[in-house]
């Protein structure tokens, strides 16, 4: 799991090391590609019951909720769908205190994918912790026809 602090962490140092131009295409492209705020909301507050905010966020759980609600209805006869359904309605007013989180947590990953489209460098080259893949660095300067002493 991507540590959220550690990832927003990189994109603020990474941004400060863009250009104003590119500051200004990434807030778009995050704008263009990030989940809406309001249409989260609307779906919490119409269809939070069946899970519709969290289908829309890509989180996780959201056909248990959608399936608990369902069996809430149908076992509503005997008392066991009401302890269902009342379990799902905590779920969602607790829900509602994760949305802006989760909208958070949406736009920093569009940050951090967008900004290799955006300057062609990745956020890891604009924070200088540029590393390559076997855990060495190398600069421009290393003569790799020479055998390693």
């Amino acid at each position: 799991m991507i540590n959220i602090d550690s990832l927003e962490a990189q994109v603020i140092t990474a941004r400060k090391n863009m250009s104003a131009e590119d500051q200004l295409s990434l807030n778009e492209y995050i704008n263009i590609h990030s989940k809406s705020v309001a249409a989260a909301w609307i779906l919490w507050v119409f269809f939070g019951r069946f899970g519709a905010h969290r289908f829309y966020l890509k989180r996780n759980h959201a056909l248990l909720m959608l399936i608990l609600w369902i069996i809430g209805w149908l076992t509503a006869i005997i008392f066991i769908g009401i302890i269902i359904l009342s379990v799902i309605w905590i779920w969602c007013i607790v829900d509602a205190f994760s949305i802006q989180e989760w909208i958070k947590e949406d736009r920093i990953q569009k940050a951090y994918d967008g900004i290799p489209i955006i300057t062609g460098k990745s956020v890891l080259e604009l924070t200088g912790k540029q590393s390559s893949s076997f855990g060495a660095n190398f600069d421009d300067q290393t003569d790799f026809s020479k055998p390693r002493e």
